[in-house]
């Protein structure tokens, strides 16, 4: 598999998924962009940058393998989610998708929306969170579904990777930088160190 590169500068560095606190059970590889793991339970793990309410952002992930995967974004910490099985449905979690034969988006663990087209290997899902705090999930550019519940204040929210190694190994594929992702919405910005500083709602 080819190297994916993002062009970094001093001033904009790109969010990666971090590896602190990360479970024993994942795997980061591709300068931490790609979890994977062959244990059963969801395992997941945080990007390197939060969105707060106000901002309008953009993130991606690429569905590598056989997509037993959780996306999305919540005001979760890397040491919450430590350990299996915390990111099924759980209540602990805000605005998930679980793109398995279920297919199913949840809201802090409740089922929202299902019955989507199914994800496969090499599809592309994103996230967008807009100024007045709306969030949208995206299958390789094509709106999914609009969140009713919007992004609260005064709130760090999370991009949040999963994924379960239950009948094979699994990877996905985080992608925040201008050179890997591939549906970036127009006006929306791409989450960089910068982002930590500011809450101006401009794209990066």
């Amino acid at each position: 598999m080819a190297v994916t590169k993002s062009n970094d500068s001093p001033t904009k560095n790109f969010a990666v998924l971090t590896p602190l606190h990360k479970p024993g059970n994942i795997t980061l590889s591709d300068g931490n962009r790609i979890i994977s793991t062959s244990s059963n339970g969801w395992y997941g793990i945080t990007g390197s940058v939060c969105i707060k309410k106000g901002e309008k952002r953009y993130f991606e992930g690429k569905c590598i393998t056989n997509v037993r995967i959780y996306f999305g974004l919540s005001r979760i910490t890397n040491q919450d989610i430590i350990g299996s099985s915390t990111v099924e449905r759980s209540s602990n979690y805000d605005y998930m998708w679980r793109t398995t034969s279920d297919n199913e988006i949840y809201y802090q663990g409740s089922n929202v929306s299902a019955s989507y087209t199914a994800v496969s290997a090499n599809d592309r899902v994103s996230i967008t969170t807009d100024t007045d705090g709306e969030v949208k999930m995206y299958l390789n550019g094509s709106l999914v579904h609009t969140y009713s519940q919007k992004m609260v204040d005064n709130v760090d929210y999370y991009p949040i990777y999963s994924v379960n190694g239950a009948t094979s190994t699994e990877q996905f594929e985080a992608r925040f930088g201008t050179d890997d992702v591939q549906h970036q919405v127009s006006g929306f910005g791409l989450l960089t160190a910068a982002d930590m500083l500011s809450l101006d709602g401009a794209p990066a």
